[in-house]
C-alpha cells in the first residue's frame, strides 16, 4: 500500500511540476512467476538471535513538530495511554497517562513550574492538582495534611508515582521505549545516513504523519509491498492500473546485505532485518520504469546501474532505496510505523533525495576493515559526483529543497498528495480486517504465488515471532491485531478523516488551513462590498437616467450631457461590481474546496478512470 504510496511525494509532484518525470508504476496483467523466482526467498529471514519482545523496542510515537511544549500531549503506543510533556527546555518526558490518585488522565491537566523553583516543570492533574515530575515521581499532593512529618510526607509522595518511559528525539521524531520495567536498548535507531542529512537541512520538519483506520499488521504488509501502487493509487499523478507488470524480488542473504551496506554508505547504517532486491530494476521497479520515461532522467541514466532495494529495519522502518542509474541521485522513501493499538496505527513519511542535500562526508566505519575513505556511488563502480545542474534544479523544484533554497511549492501540498496515497488504501485495508475476522482467517491463508509477496510473508513471520516472545498478551494483540474489531458499517468519512488524524496535529497544515479560512473571510467581505456597490451604482444609474430624461426638455444641453455621463459611469460601475462579485464567488468556491481537503476527501476506486 504505502510503499509506492510514499511515491506519493514523488509521483504527483513530478507530474505537476515536470511532465517528463511521471511516476507510472507498471505491472503486467500476467502475474505468473516461475517457481525458481519464488525460491529466491531464503529459509531464514530473521536475525539469528530472534526478535525481541514488541514492547522492548524504540518506537516513533509522534513528530517533534506536532508537540505543544506548553501543554500535555497524549499519545498511544501498543494500546497504552501515555502522555508527553516538556519537563525542561528541549527535554521531553513520557509518563503513564493516569494519575495515581483516582486514575484521571494527566493529559487533561496542565504543565506547571516545579515547586522547587528550578527551571523544570511538572504535570498537574486537572482533577485534584497532584503534580508529577519528568521521572514520574509525585512531587505535590495539595490535600496532604501539613501535620504529617516531612519523612511521612516523603514516603507518601514516593508511593504515588506513575510509570516513566524512556524518551529520545531523532530525525524529527520522538521515540519511546515501550517497556518501563526494562533497561532501554543502546541499539542505534533505524535512521539512514541519507535521512540524517535530510534532517540536518530541515527536511524532516516537512515530514508527514497520519493515524490510520487499520492495524500495524496490515500497515506493515502494505509498506513492504511494491506491486500494488498502480492499482491502489490509480489516477494519483501518472499512476495507471493499466501499467502493471511483474515485480520479481530476490531476498538478500546476510552477506549480501552486508555487501550492499558497504556499497551504499561504507557500512555506516545498521543492517536491515531482511531486505529484497528488485531484479533488473530498470525494467521491473515501478518507479524507475516510470522515471526513465522522463527525457531528463533517461538522457543521464545508465539503466545497467539502476538499482532498487526494499528493507525492513526492526521494529518499525520500511526503507526503499532507489537510483535510476544516475550517480549522485539516489533517493529513499522512508516509512516509520507506530502500533498505537489493535486495529489502528500511525505512519510517518519522509522522502530524502540525494540531489537535495549537501554531499555526504564519509567517515571510516568501525564496522568494517575496508580502509578506503573514497565516496562510492550506489553501484560501487564510480566515485560519487554532484548531480548535473539541470537534474538538481528539476529535483529541487519538485521536492522543495536543493541545498537550502526555499521550497518551490507550499509544504502542505506534499501532505495533500500523501493523503491521496493513504486514502487509496484506507477503506479496503480496514475492510480486509473485517473480512478476515468474520472468516477467522490469518495471513497464512493468503495465496501468494509470486515473488512480489516475499517481503509481506517475511514481515508477518517476524511479527508472529515477536508477538510470541512478548510476555503481555494485550501488548502483542495491539500489534498483531488478533481480536481487533473492524466495524463494517464505519462511515467512509470516519475512515478517511483527515482533520483529527493529521491536520489537528500538523502545524504546516493548520497554518495553511488558517490562511485559507482568512482568505475565505476576506473574499466574503469583498463579495458583500461588491454586491453593495452594484446596488448603489445601480440606483445612481437609474437616478441619472431620470434626471437626463427630465433635463432633456427642461434644462440646458450641458445638464443633459452631465446626466448622460453620470448614467454611463454608474452603469459601468454596476457592471464592474457585478463582474467582481462573480469572480469573488468563484474564488470563494475554489477556496472552500481547498479547505475541505483538510477535513475529508472521498476515494472511490470505481470512480477513478
Amino acid at each position: 500500500m504505502l510503499v509506492p504510496a510514499v511515491l506519493a511525494w514523488a509521483v504527483p509532484l513530478l507530474v505537476r511540476s515536470v511532465d517528463a518525470f511521471c511516476l507510472s508504476v507498471t505491472r503486467s496483467s500476467s502475474t505468473v512467476i516461475l517457481q525458481q523466482d519464488i525460491a529466491t526467498e531464503p529459509s531464514t529471514t530473521t536475525i539469528k538471535e530472534g526478535p525481541r519482545p514488541l514492547d522492548q523496542n524504540w518506537w516513533p510515537v509522534t513528530l517533534s513538530s506536532a508537540l505543544d511544549p506548553t501543554r500535555p500531549n497524549p499519545i498511544e503506543l501498543l494500546d497504552k495511554k501515555l502522555v508527553l510533556y516538556e519537563s525542561s527546555p528541549g527535554q521531553w518526558s513520557c509518563l503513564e497517562d493516569q494519575c495515581a490518585h483516582r486514575f484521571a488522565p494527566l493529559s487533561e491537566g496542565r504543565v506547571v513550574h516545579d515547586s522547587n523553583g528550578d527551571n523544570k516543570k511538572c504535570l498537574q492533574c486537572a482533577y485534584h492538582g497532584w503534580e508529577y515530575n519528568g521521572h514520574g515521581s509525585c512531587t505535590r499532593i495539595p490535600q496532604l495534611e501539613e501535620t504529617s512529618s516531612p519523612k511521612k510526607q516523603e514516603q507518601l509522595l514516593q508511593a504515588c508515582g506513575v510509570a516513566k518511559y524512556p524518551v529520545q528525539e531523532a530525525a524529527g521524531m520522538i521515540w519511546v521505549w515501550a517497556d518501563p520495567t526494562t533497561t532501554c536498548s543502546n541499539d542505534s535507531l533505524p535512521i539512514s545516513s541519507l535521512l540524517q542529512r535530510f534532517h540536518q537541512v530541515g527536511g524532516t520538519a516537512r515530514g508527514f504523519m497520519r493515524d490510520l483506520p487499520y492495524g500495524f499488521e496490515y500497515l506493515g504488509e502494505n509498506l513492504v509491498d511494491a506491486s500494488h501502487l498502480p492499482f491502489s493509487h490509480h489516477s494519483v499523478g501518472a499512476l495507471n492500473r493499466n501499467d502493471g507488470r511483474p515485480v520479481p524480488l530476490h531476498m538478500l542473504s546476510h552477506s549480501e546485505r552486508v555487501e550492499l551496506s558497504h556499497k551504499l554508505d561504507n557500512g555506516q547504517d545498521q543492517l536491515p532485518l531482511f531486505q529484497a532486491r528488485v531484479e533488473n530494476a530498470a525494467q521491473h521497479d515501478p518507479e524507475i520504469v516510470a522515471a526513465l520515461k522522463n527525457p531528463i532522467v533517461a538522457n543521464q541514466s545508465d539503466p545497467a546501474l539502476a538499482m532498487s532495494h526494499i528493507g525492513f529495519f526492526e521494529p518499525c522502518n520500511v526503507r526503499y532505496h532507489r537510483n535510476a542509474g544516475i550517480p549522485g541521485n539516489s533517493y529513499e522513501i522512508q516509512l516509520f510505523m507506530c502500533p498505537t493499538g489493535a486495529g489502528k496505527s500511525r505512519v510517518f513519511l519522509f522522502t530524502p533525495f540525494e540531489a537535495q542535500l549537501p554531499p555526504l562526508v564519509m567517515e571510516k566505519s568501525s564496522k568494517t576493515t575496508n580502509t578506503t575513505t573514497d565516496n562510492k556511488d550506489d553501484n560501487n563502480t564510480k566515485k560519487k559526483v554532484e548531480p548535473s545542474p539541470r537534474m538538481a534544479r528539476t529535483v529541487g523544484k519538485l521536492f522543495g529543497r536543493t541545498r537550502k533554497k526555499a521550497p518551490a511549492f507550499p509544504a502542505y501540498v506534499g501532505h495533500m498528495i500523501a493523503h491521496s496515497i493513504f486514502d487509496g488504501d484506507g477503506i479496503f485495508l480496514n475492510k480486509q480486517g473485517d473480512r478476515m475476522r468474520r472468516s477467522a482467517l490469518t495471513y497464512k491463508d493468503y495465496h501468494t504465488p509470486t515473488s512480489s509477496d516475499i517481503m509481506v510473508n517475511a514481515f508477518r513471520r517476524w511479527l508472529d515471532r515477536a508477538a510470541t516472545v512478548t510476555t503481555s498478551p494485550q501488548l502483542a494483540l495491539a500489534a498483531t491485531g488478533q481480536g481487533a474489531v473492524y466495524l463494517d458499517d464505519r462511515s467512509r468519512a470516519d475512515m478517511l478523516d483527515r482533520y483529527t488524524s493529521h491536520t489537528a496535529h500538523c502545524s504546516i497544515c493548520r497554518d495553511a488551513l488558517n490562511e485559507l479560512q482568512n482568505k475565505k473571510e476576506t473574499t466574503n467581505l469583498a463579495i458583500s462590498a461588491l454586491v453593495g456597490a452594484a446596488g448603489a451604482s445601480g440606483v445612481l444609474t437609474v437616478s441619472a437616467a431620470i434626471v437626463g430624461i427630465l433635463t432633456k426638455w427642461t434644462a440646458s444641453s450641458s445638464s443633459s450631457r452631465m446626466a448622460l455621463v453620470a448614467m454611463i459611469s454608474c452603469a459601468t460601475a454596476t457592471v464592474g461590481s457585478i463582474w467582481g462579485a462573480r469572480k469573488s464567488l468563484q474564488e470563494r468556491e475554489k477556496t472552500e474546496k481547498e479547505i475541505r481537503r483538510f477535513y475529508f476527501e472521498d476515494y472511490v476506486h470505481a470512480e477513478k478512470d
